[in-house]
């Protein structure tokens, strides 16, 4: 008997009968060592739509990093397939990840840190239409928020991402508003 591709079993757990019971955590675990980006896209679905009936429960440092990868992923190659996001697409995920550990004050100190640097990062490195993409579909909806904004004041500082901030604030102050921190 053929085993089933991982991403078959997935999207099963997803949209199938077993939508109910529960996923072994060592299953998605596994799935989790996917580089196949279709596949990376249906987990970071089942993990964020159905986390409650992964048991045991995943930790979040066994996420958490999947999650950054696979939002790099998805901003680097553009993916345009069905359960992948595209460049653009991954933005609101990643506005969510970020609203979430925002809101979750032990996480606020080290992994929001670590979030924004990697935005940073992926602005700094990235050309001008990954730049633009950064600005348009994540930076200016984080910064609706405005202590989220003063939060990323420093990069009014730096060299490049200036240009990042200013873009971003310019949504803002001209009273673009979006559903992420309502």
């Amino acid at each position: 008997m053929k085993t089933p591709h991982p991403l078959q079993e997935i999207i099963s757990e997803l949209t199938g009968e077993s939508g109910t019971r529960s996923i072994p955590r060592q299953r998605v675990l596994d799935w989790m060592g996917t580089d196949d980006i279709e596949c990376m896209g249906a987990i970071f679905c089942l993990i964020t739509g159905h986390f409650d009936r992964i048991q045991p429960p995943l930790q979040f440092d066994e996420y958490h990093p999947f999650a950054m990868a696979y939002f790099q992923r998805c901003l680097l190659e553009d993916p345009q397939g069905e359960w992948a996001d595209t460049r653009y697409g991954v933005g609101p995920n990643i506005i969510r990840w970020f609203a979430w550990l925002w809101r979750t004050p032990n996480r606020r100190t080290t992994t929001v840190a670590e979030l924004k640097e990697w935005l940073g990062v992926r602005y700094v490195a990235g050309d001008s239409a990954l730049r633009t993409c950064i600005v348009q579909a994540t930076l200016e909806h984080l910064f609706e928020n405005r202590e989220v904004a003063e939060y990323f004041a420093d990069w009014k500082e730096h060299p490049v991402l200036s240009t990042a901030y200013t873009e971003a604030m310019e949504w803002v102050d001209g009273g673009g508003r979006s559903p992420f921190w309502m």
